[in-house]
């Protein structure tokens, strides 16, 4: 079967103007059906305005007689079965998007006007078969069906039109010849005009479907990227092991603390943390334990802290924590509150479970401070008194440099 490659998306068949896959040609359908039925609506409405129509023309040939009455009844029969079909498609658009209902119902149509050849003068004939070439053309241009099933109400137009001929004119064979290769034209017309729209409208859903691909692999990719940049961000600003702040970042935090304070006023504490006999664990229990003891420390403190505190790992056993708007005397409650955590805590390794202590140092700004790194260097001086003291203890700085 020759097909078209639209844009990477599935074939679609030249004989029959649809997506070789199902998928997509149900997709298609389901996305054009507003359309379609609209579209159909219309159609439908012009077929039943012109039968009511051409009832005047009836009453002109036949008068108020039997024949007359019989087209009447047939005329509004098709034009009441059309009014319900536009009314129900509304609700079933399968009957449109699938042909057998906009087939099924174009068949029955024929079949009512097939009775116009058989109570209209014989010498109308030429202008009923001028109708049929028009309604032929007009079946595939103003009700939208789908290439295979239009074709084939077409045929039955096509060959119930002939056998009326035949009936009722006594037709011979290069006559029906003749007759056929007449109504070939229109029908070859429509089919052409059909197949040309329907293979436009799939050939514009394939675009269609190939841009929202590529979009949302697009989107797909700013995604990715937003979490890379995000990771990356996050490797580039956090201890790996921990999950704190490392020293590049909360040192720039620091300082921005620190010159807020400065500027404004107001009392700030840092708090230098350091566990007690770390090597002890690492070379009695092994680093991947150790890790664990960090890990364990780390996670406690974030709990125990603000979200406005800052804390950030300083390297080895050791962690600084800033506290915004917090004098010394509140920093040594923290701080007491941190030890005891840390010094009830049970940790539980792969194969041990143990305790740790640590001493901690605290220092509030005063005046005399030039740089986070004077506040710094108090909180770790008391920190080393704290160590020559006993250890698991909380150490306060001196207030002077």
């Amino acid at each position: 079967m020759i097909t078209h490659q639209p844009s990477g998306q599935s074939g679609i068949s030249l004989w029959t103007a649809e997506f070789l896959d199902p998928f997509t040609e149900a997709a298609y359908r389901k996305r054009n059906a507003g359309f379609n039925i609209r579209h159909t609506r219309f159609g439908l409405g012009l077929w039943g305005v012109l039968l009511i129509l051409f009832i005047y023309n009836d009453y002109i040939n036949l008068g108020p007689v039997s024949g007359f009455w019989i087209l009447f009844a047939m005329r509004l029969t098709v034009s009441a079965v059309i009014l319900v079909f536009t009314v129900v498609i509304g609700r079933h658009p399968g009957l449109v998007m699938n042909g057998h209902g906009i087939a099924g119902l174009l068949v029955f149509g024929w079949t009512g006007f097939f009775l116009i050849f058989f109570f209209l003068p014989i010498s109308q004939m030429p202008w009923i078969i001028a109708m049929v070439m028009a309604m032929l053309i007009g079946q595939f241009v103003f009700i939208p069906n789908r290439v295979v099933t239009g074709l084939a109400a077409a045929l039955y137009a096509m060959i119930g039109t002939m056998i009326s001929v035949y009936l009722v004119a006594g037709s011979g064979p290069s006559e029906l010849v003749g007759l056929f290769l007449m109504l070939l034209v229109p029908t070859g017309t429509g089919l052409f005009v059909c197949g040309r729209f329907q293979l436009e409208h799939r050939r514009s859903f394939a675009m269609l479907l190939a841009a929202e691909s590529a979009n949302a692999e697009l989107q797909r990719q700013i995604r990715a990227r937003e979490e890379l940049e995000k990771k990356l961000k996050e490797q580039a600003e956090t201890d790996p092991l921990t999950g704190l702040y490392n020293r590049r970042r909360y040192e720039t935090m620091f300082i921005r603390e620190f010159q807020r304070i400065k500027r404004y006023g107001g009392p700030m504490s840092v708090l230098v943390l350091d566990l007690d006999h770390f090597k002890r664990v690492n070379d009695t229990y092994g680093h991947s334990a150790g890790d664990v003891v960090l890990q364990e420390v780390a996670a406690l403190c974030r709990r125990q802290l603000r979200q406005v505190d800052i804390i950030g790992r300083l390297g080895g056993e050791e962690f600084v924590i800033m506290l915004p708007d917090t004098g010394i005397s509140d920093a040594m409650t923290v701080a007491e509150r941190l030890r005891k955590e840390i010094e009830s805590t049970e940790i539980v390794t792969d194969r041990n479970r143990l305790y740790i202590t640590a001493t901690i140092g605290a220092a509030e700004i005063v005046h005399e401070d030039q740089g986070i790194e004077d506040l710094v260097r108090r909180a770790d001086a008391a920190l080393y008194r704290g160590k020559q003291e006993g250890r698991n203890r909380v150490e306060a700085a001196q207030q002077s440099n």
